[in-house]
């Protein structure tokens, strides 16, 4: 492998697009309620490589709950277009478990921002996540 190869080895984003939404939420909620909790799921799905492209999806789901009873719920699915140039140094595996996700979530993180700031839930910041394996 020359020195070109070497350079244009990586991974490009393409696009990262909303794939899925459902949102709902209860017409009062008592948001100084002190047993109001939330529960984030996220689920990370690879998907096959073909010409040098593969797709990643990462599926997240908020629900807040008031002493067990859901108050109000997001769940949404961006999906991360994704071409591989060559043979770069990180495994396509670990691009598409680890960077591939950390890439998508700040997009998810943005969306579900403004769409709770308009659903007039407040000031809703999902946290910050390390995707690295261990």
């Amino acid at each position: 492998m020359d020195n070109n190869d070497t350079q244009k080895a990586g991974y490009t984003v393409e696009k990262i697009i909303l794939m899925e939404q459902q949102f709902h939420r209860e017409m009062t909620i008592d948001f100084n309620n002190p047993t109001l909790r939330h529960d984030i799921d996220m689920v990370n799905e690879p998907g096959a490589t073909v010409d040098n492209r593969f797709a990643v999806n990462l599926n997240l789901k908020l629900t807040a709950l008031i002493d067990e009873q859901p108050v109000y719920s997001i769940n949404t699915i961006f999906c991360g277009v994704f071409k591989k140039d060559g043979e770069p140094p990180l495994l396509e595996e670990d691009f598409k478990k680890i960077n591939a996700p950390a890439i998508i979530y700040p997009f998810i993180r943005e969306h579900i921002h403004s769409l709770c700031s308009k659903a007039t839930l407040g000031n809703i910041m999902l946290p910050t996540v390390n995707f690295q394996v261990s």
